[in-house]
């Protein structure tokens, strides 16, 4: 009787410390990850960083931070007006006359109800109207810096907006000026 000798998997040859993965493993893990990138990437773009409840604060981040990237595309220094008392928001650029800022006003937005602007702060305190505040955002790339406090039954919030940074920081409760400094 003849014995015949069954190679093992991954022992064909005689080489024994051949390790690593085969071009063939490495592909098929290439594609799943390929896959699975590809139906959740949208999903998380779309996605909101605040619920529901607070889709408003999104929307006013989204526009802070567009304002911010829309000045240096369209090089014109953008302002952001905001009455404190009708919780009233509108948009002009250095390039309107007074014709279009008034139409500007007319056509812009009232904050959702289920928050207020209970006001804005400034690192130097120049307003003269404490329920029209106007924030600044260059085509150079900076903006003022400049706090926004919203408040509802149950929370403060303040948005941050410092000069130089894209990004917009939501923090809890009602901060002061002079801790963010």
């Amino acid at each position: 009787m003849v014995r015949t000798k069954i190679s093992i998997a991954g022992r064909l040859n005689k080489h024994t410390h051949i390790q690593g993965f085969t071009l063939f493993e490495l592909m098929v893990v290439i594609s799943i990850l390929a896959v699975v990138l590809t139906v959740f990437v949208p999903i998380f773009r779309s996605s909101r960083p605040f619920s529901d409840s607070q889709s408003g604060i999104s929307e006013l981040v989204n526009l802070i931070q567009d304002l911010k990237k829309r000045a240096v595309q369209d090089q014109a220094d953008l302002t952001l007006h905001i009455d404190t008392g009708r919780n009233y928001l509108w948009v002009e650029d250095s390039i309107m006359d007074e014709e279009m800022r008034k139409k500007a006003k007319e056509e812009g937005v009232t904050l959702r109800q289920d928050f207020n602007i209970s006001g804005v702060e400034f690192k130097e305190s120049g307003q003269e109207d404490p329920d029209d505040q106007a924030i600044l955002f260059s085509k150079q790339g900076y903006s003022d810096f400049a706090l926004i406090h919203l408040t509802d039954d149950e929370t403060d919030l303040t948005i941050r907006i410092e000069p130089f940074l894209y990004h917009v920081e939501v923090v809890q409760g009602h901060e002061p000026f002079e801790e963010c400094i």
